[in-house]
């Protein structure tokens, strides 16, 4: 395709319109000392407007790059006005996966911008080709649902601060709601797994007490834990997440904390493993022993046997069923 060259008045460039922008990435410094030091050798691709001003196809941190170095117009690559705006996608994600990969949101941007321009039979595929997606329909729907979140928890998402599949458990939330979990999530030390445990946690205690989970995030015990300030974020994840479990199942956490008070006044050593039964539900419980002798196994059961005549032993639930 043959573009025409000129030379463009940058007031003339709305930088407002992203029509055909994905990109996440602002000016760097690097960019700017390029420019500064030996121009523009890639000239943006730019669109014009009926308004007679220009649109941006490629090359928008360029643009802004010269504009913040107090450039007053640019050169530039002028496309056709029959170039259609699914091409012109094409060429703007053709132009970024030329020197670097897309991150989840600029996936995300770029399915919901692709998306309303192909045939519904060719979408999926066509999409997941041009924006090197896994040809999984599962992972493709988790990364359309990130553009609709709010910036801020995009931005987080970008730095580490949540993980994909915690941010797809705050799909169902409203945007305040989102915001709520996100700047908890910020101040805690959380794994994927983790985030989707506080997200469950949160939302059922919201359901069962008829409140929103804005009310539970706020609510005095977290915000304590959140400002103790000799605290660090393990500790205050682990806080968290207790109080949560007793709030949300009060009946086990009691259970639980009575368990293993008393198993650990029974001193029975690292060789000597009690489970419970899960959740305290049933009358099972199991026992882990490691011995690396008959001898060792003989002793071991003795100190088991011993264990079991002490009122601790009762105390920890066994039989309370029976």
């Amino acid at each position: 395709m043959t573009y025409k060259s000129l030379t463009v008045p940058i007031d003339k460039i709305d930088l407002d319109d992203d029509a055909y922008v994905i990109s996440t990435e602002g000016v760097s410094q690097p960019l700017l000392e390029s420019i500064k030091a030996v121009g523009l050798i890639n000239p943006p691709l730019l669109k014009k407007r009926k308004d007679q001003r220009y649109k941006i196809i490629c090359g928008r941190r360029r643009i802004l790059g010269c504009k913040e170095l107090g450039w007053s117009e640019l050169s530039a690559c002028i496309a056709p006005d029959t170039l259609s705006d699914l091409d012109c996608l094409k060429i703007a994600i053709s132009d970024n996966r030329s020197h670097r990969s897309f991150n989840l949101i600029e996936q995300s941007r770029g399915i919901e911008k692709l998306a309303p321009l192909l045939p519904e039979k060719d979408c999926f595929k066509t999409i997941c080709c041009l924006l090197n997606i896994p040809l999984n329909r599962k992972v493709f729907q988790k990364i359309k649902g990130l553009s609709k979140l709010p910036g801020l928890i995009q931005k987080g998402i970008l730095q580490g601060e949540l993980s994909l599949e915690g941010a797809v458990a705050l799909f169902s939330f409203e945007p305040l709601e989102q915001a709520a979990f996100f700047e908890l999530f910020k101040g805690l030390n959380l794994s994927q797994n983790k985030e989707r445990e506080l997200i469950t946690l949160i939302d059922e205690i919201a359901r069962r007490e008829a409140i929103s989970p804005i009310e539970v995030i706020m609510s005095d015990p977290i915000r304590e834990i959140m400002d103790e300030r000799d605290r660090n974020r393990p500790e205050k994840t682990r806080k968290v997440r207790d109080y949560l479990k007793h709030r949300r199942f009060p009946a086990i956490t009691e259970a639980e904390d009575r368990f293993f008070a008393n198993l650990k006044s029974l001193n029975l050593g690292s060789s000597i493993q009690l489970t419970p039964p899960p959740y305290f539900e049933g009358s099972t419980y199991t026992v882990r022993l490691s011995f690396n002798s008959p001898e060792e196994l003989k002793q071991q059961l003795e100190t088991l046997g011993k264990a079991a005549e002490k009122p601790e032993f009762r105390n920890l639930g066994i039989g309370d069923r029976e």
